[in-house]
């Protein structure tokens, strides 16, 4: 079996995994915070979890693309351009799924804030 279709296995595999913890516990009972006057809230919307989950799936389509990609390359594919246009937008939605996850872990509400010196 050739390298590109063994990277192209493991991004079904790794993308299997990134969808199955990206979607949200639905059968566990949820704690919901009190009923609050204003209209902001600090409960995020989204856990980092599920974060994870959407950044592991768009690696592992990262991961099946750059196989596809280096199949096509090989054989002398007439649409090579769509090809490596599609894996930009990939690699695109991958890194704002990192960046989401990477955000919503800087901002994470229950970190301890640290105390400036005086």
């Amino acid at each position: 079996m050739e390298w590109n279709n063994i990277a192209i296995l493991i991004g079904a595999g790794v993308m299997l995994v990134g969808a199955t913890a990206s979607t949200p516990p639905v059968f566990r009972p949820r704690r919901h915070p009190p009923q609050q006057t204003h209209l902001t809230t600090t409960v995020p919307i989204q856990s980092a979890r599920e974060l994870a989950g959407t950044a592991v799936f768009f690696a592992g389509v990262v991961l099946m693309q750059a196989g596809v990609v280096a199949g096509d390359l090989r054989f002398g594919a007439s649409y090579q351009w769509l090809a490596l246009a599609t894996s930009a937008f990939a690699l695109v939605f991958c890194g704002v799924a990192i960046g989401r996850l990477s955000v919503r872990w800087q901002l994470r509400p229950d970190a301890p804030v640290d105390v400036e010196a005086h």
